[in-house]
């Protein structure tokens, strides 16, 4: 029964989470730039002070400074429109939900309770008190109904909120990592000296269910310890959508190595027998999939970075998924 509401409110979700055209989203911020000072007030006394946000036009910056990332004319209309729509929502930002929120025109619907107390345990207790929350309203999530409403420190995931707690490694001890996320502990903790009266190198013990990830984090971890392997030929392989000829060379020699040391024909050893046979994909082909994959609105974060190369960088990242 949990799980048939669960479906439920997740396809309600996604009916609900369709954003809005970017021309009317960015039809206020443009009224508000062509108004005169006296008008200009009137919208800041109605909508905030946070109308007045100025917003990097780097939908327009990107493509005259770096040009489009491909000549193929439907990826190009795409870029075109996923820029204009990450700018146009960029501009409707904080304030326009502060507005909904205040106005009353912005109401919380079941999908969204799922997803702000992540999951089903606070549906009842909302309920009761009417089916719905207004801004003001006090949750004491804890005490009314026995759960945190906030992301757990000590857990490492890819999308979150707030970043994790450090995690502190020293020479001469083992680490367990259960669900070891893609090494990314490693890739960010702080290694120390061995303990007094130790000695010895740190030893990393992951765990996870996925042999997906322990496939390709094996196979990682073996381009590291290859000599002559390039630096960049790992990071590709660990983060960009697309490689060079030279990484994927340096990728199955790593995992040809890695299959040789398995036995007992696991779900490990498919991926990389996959891995091995698979004829790769063109540059256009590869482009098209991970275009296939962006949400319009997510790349309006560009307009929350300061300096213009950092914003370049990151539409061009946004658009394509390489890395070097």
């Amino acid at each position: 029964e949990q799980r048939r509401k669960r479906d439920g409110l997740m396809e309600e979700f996604k009916r609900k989470s369709d954003i809005a055209p970017a021309d009317m989203v960015a039809g206020p911020a443009a009224m508000y730039a062509m108004a005169p000072p006296h008008a200009k007030k009137k919208m800041q006394d109605t909508f905030g002070p946070l109308i007045d946000r100025s917003v990097p036009k780097f939908h327009e910056d990107f493509p005259k400074e770096r040009g489009w990332p491909s000549t193929d004319t439907q990826l190009v209309a795409q870029y075109r429109e996923h820029l204009w729509s990450a700018y146009a929502h960029a501009t409707s930002h904080p304030w326009s939900m502060e507005y909904a929120l205040k106005s009353g025109e912005y109401t919380f619907s079941d999908a969204d309770m799922l997803k702000r107390f992540h999951g089903t345990a606070p549906m009842e207790w909302i309920a009761k008190r009417g089916g719905n929350l207004k801004v003001g309203d006090v949750i004491r999530a804890v005490e009314d109904f026995g759960i945190k409403p906030r992301y757990e420190i000590r857990t490492r995931t890819n999308f979150c909120n707030r970043a994790p707690t450090k995690e502190i490694l020293h020479f001469g001890t083992a680490h367990v990592a259960v669900g070891f996320n893609d090494l990314s502990v490693l890739l960010v903790c702080d290694i120390r000296d061995a303990p007094e009266g130790t000695a010895g190198p740190l030893r990393f013990l992951g765990l996870d269910m996925s042999p997906f990830s322990v496939a390709k984090t094996m196979v990682v971890a073996q381009m590291f310890r290859q000599k002559g392997v390039p630096l960049l030929h790992c990071m590709q392989v660990w983060f960009s959508a697309t490689w060079s000829v030279a990484a994927l060379s340096s990728f199955r020699s790593a995992a040809k190595e890695v299959l040789s040391q398995l036995r007992g024909g696991t779900a490990v050893q498919s991926y990389l027998n996959h891995w091995l046979s698979a004829h790769p994909l063109s540059l256009l082909e590869a482009r098209k999939m991970w275009m296939a994959t962006r949400e319009k609105v997510s790349c309006s974060s560009v307009s929350d970075l300061k300096r213009h190369a950092d914003r370049m960088a990151l539409v061009e990242y946004w658009l394509t998924g390489d890395l070097g």
